[in-house]
Formats: structure tokens, C-alpha cells, sequence
């Protein structure tokens, strides 16, 4: 079987030498799957952007890893990467397309036009309601949308709240989908609390209350902000992990807020784990998510979590706290409530790490992945090896 990868700006993670922008949840799920996917008699392809300090081809096994270049900004990285890749694309053989997001869902469709492909969607949450795109820009991306997943051949949705919300934000749901929740590396946030991470924010006995994500609107990083002076006490520590375009903008609203003594912008990080391991309350105010492995991640080193009403699998008092977006007070009262209640806090804690050992595993998720890529094959008629 020729598997091919679309949609994914950064592969692996970590060659990024280039952009501002730093990568987000669709490439370190793309990272973790082909970690996965690798291990099955299939070839595989991806399509990645070129940095300045990776090749432009390289071959690992049995994963092909094409970069193709692309143009500085916000508004033109993923449309010049996404054309650039069907353009690479248009050149290799694939019996299925796996792609990310509606532009590259796009050129999927497309190519299963060109040349007979099967085409896997997964929308990765939606792009039309993302707040930091124009009015004009998201009435552009909720026609593409339900555009390009009206005519995929199966639409992948992380989990049943992400079916759900999909449904409710473009108005329909695909004749064919399927629900194939991401994994989780368990024994990755199974570490005691990092002595590093504690000296190099001078952290000590507080207690850390940490939001992790790219810095847009959509991430609702404003509201845990103004939550902030509704806190009770003084000893707690908020650390925003993470970088994108609204930094300088939340900066000075610390500033006006007179918080600066309790936030901490740390920029992008890659030791999450040791991160999550000092976190005692974990926050994630967005206002449109599809399945953030953040949260697992969180949940999975045993943080309390507080999250806004917006399908996420977080049920409500007993693996976290739901609370409506955009209402910094609601959100305030929920993390007084864990800081107020020692016994509520543990047993959040526990339950939402065994949800995720229960229900999160990418062992599942690529035999998965696989049994439809195969389904796939079969149906147009390319025999089983």
C-alpha cells in the first residue's frame, strides 16, 4: 500500500529553523501516527515544508519525507505550502491521501480526481470560527469546508465531541465518517516534578496554573487573563506556554491588569512534560478546539483541568471542569473551587488520567488508520498484498 501524508508544516518537529509561527497540534499528531504507521508493510510519503537547515528529500525506512517551499506570513505560509504540495504530489504514486485541514483536503480531492486516489479527511477543528480571521476570511473558509467535506471519500473525527461540533458549526454531517481518537505516550507523563522547571521560573511551593497553545484569539488567552485578579490568594503562578501573533498584545494586558507578578510568558517549549509535570491546575479557555492534544497531554500527567463548554471529552466534576467560554468570572470560580477543595482536585486528577489510559492510545489509533486504508484499497480494487 502507498500511503500519502498532506497538510502537516513541520516534519519532524523540531526542524522548524525558520518561521515565527511556531507548529501546533496537527504535526505533533501527525508525528505520533507515522511513528506508528511505519511499523506496517506500507509505503509512506509526507509532504512537509523546507526549512534552511533540512533536505529537501529524505528517506527513513519505509517513510519518504518530501519538503517544498513556501512564503513568510501569516495569510501565505499554508496556502503556498498546500499548493506547493500538490503540486510534489501530483508527481507520486498513492493508492490513499491522508490529509489536514480544508486547504490541503482541497488538493486532496483533487488529486483523487487526477488520479484515482482514496481520499481521508480529518478537519482538525474547524477553521470558519477561528476569531483571528476576518469576517470575509471565514466566510471563504465555511464554503471550502463544507465544500471539501461534502466530497471526501471518509472524514476522520477525533472523538464524538468532535463529530458533534462539526455538525453544529457547518450544518451537516458527511455521508462517511469515522471517529479514531489520537494516543497519548502515557510513559512520557509519568515523571515526578521537574527541579529544572521549578528554579528556572522560581516557582517553589506555589501552586502553577498553566495554559498551553499558540497565542491567537481563538485560544481565548485573554479570558484566563482577566480571571486572574478573581483568584484567590497569592500563592499561585500562572505560565502561558507557547508563542504566536498575540503575545505582544497579551503582554500588555498583564501589564494593565497588574498581574505581573503572577504570569509567566514562557514562549514555545518542547519540555511539555517536564512543564506539566510542576502543573497543578491545567487551562484551556478556547473558543473552538477540535481535540487538543494539549489537554490529553495534560490529563495524561494527572493535572486538574478547567475547560471551556465547547465539546471537548471532559466530563463535567469528574475528569475536570467545564465552564462557558468567554466569561473570565465563571472561569475564576472554577479554579477557586479546586484551590478551595484539595479532595476535588486529586480526584479529578486520577480520573482524567485514566481516561486517557483507557480511551487514548496510538497503538489503537494506527490500527485503525490502517484497517480503513486498506477498506479503502480494496473498494477500487487494488488487491491486498
Amino acid at each position: 500500500m502507498k500511503l500519502l501524508i498532506l497538510g502537516s508544516k513541520e516534519y519532524p518537529m523540531g526542524t522548524n529553523a525558520d518561521d515565527p509561527l511556531p507548529s501546533g497540534g496537527i504535526e505533533i499528531y501527525t508525528e505520533n501516527l507515522v511513528r506508528v504507521l511505519v511499523g506496517y508493510d506500507m509505503s509512506i510519503n509526507i509532504i512537509t515544508r523546507l526549512f534552511s537547515k533540512t533536505e529537501k528529500y529524505e528517506i527513513i525506512n519505509n517513510l519518504e519525507i518530501h519538503r517544498v517551499k513556501w512564503l513568510q506570513g501569516a495569510l501565505l505560509r499554508n496556502p503556498t505550502f498546500n499548493l506547493n504540495s500538490f503540486m510534489k504530489a501530483t508527481t507520486l504514486e498513492s493508492d490513499v491521501v491522508l490529509s489536514f485541514g480544508p486547504v490541503a483536503s482541497f488538493f486532496n480531492i483533487i488529486l483523487r480526481q487526477m488520479k484515482g486516489s482514496s481520499s481521508v479527511l480529518c478537519p482538525s477543528g474547524i477553521s470558519s470560527v477561528q476569531a483571528q480571521y476576518s469576517f470575509l476570511l471565514r466566510l471563504l473558509l465555511y464554503r471550502l469546508e463544507r465544500f471539501v467535506y461534502s466530497h471526501g471519500d471518509v472524514i476522520v473525527f477525533l472523538s464524538r465531541e468532535d463529530q458533534r461540533g462539526f455538525g453544529n458549526k457547518l450544518g451537516f454531517l458527511p455521508k462517511c465518517f469515522k471517529i479514531i481518537p489520537p494516543g497519548v505516550e502515557i510513559s512520557k507523563f509519568s515523571i515526578s516534578k521537574s527541579e529544572k522547571i521549578l528554579r528556572e521560573f522560581d516557582l517553589g511551593q506555589r501552586i502553577i496554573i498553566s495554559f498551553m497553545g499558540r497565542l491567537i484569539e481563538t485560544k481565548g488567552t485573554r479570558y484566563l487573563l482577566d480571571a486572574i485578579p478573581l483568584i484567590k490568594g497569592e500563592n499561585f503562578k500562572v505560565l502561558i506556554v507557547g508563542s504566536g501573533p498575540d503575545q505582544r498584545e497579551l503582554i500588555e494586558s498583564v501589564k494593565e491588569l497588574g498581574i505581573q507578578d503572577k504570569v509567566v510568558f514562557t514562549g514555545f517549549r518542547e519540555d511539555v512534560p517536564e512543564i506539566l509535570s510542576v502543573t497543578d491546575i491545567f487551562v484551556l479557555p478556547s473558543l473552538s478546539e477540535g481535540l487538543p492534544m494539549a489537554l490529553l497531554e495534560a490529563m495524561a500527567a494527572q493535572c486538574a483541568c478547567v475547560v471551556t463548554d465547547i465539546g471537548l471529552p471532559i466530563e463535567d466534576n469528574v475528569t475536570g471542569l467545564v465552564v462557558p467560554p468567554r466569561d473570565p468570572l465563571r472561569l475564576a470560580t472554577a479554579v477557586n473551587r479546586l484551590l478551595d477543595d484539595a479532595d476535588l482536585m486529586k480526584s479529578l486528577k486520577r480520573n482524567a488520567r485514566c481516561y486517557v489510559q483507557e480511551n487514548h492510545s496510538w497503538q489503537a489509533a494506527g490500527a485503525q488508520y490502517r484497517k480503513l486504508f486498506e477498506d479503502l484499497r480494496e473498494q477500487i480494487g487494488v488487491a491486498a498484498p
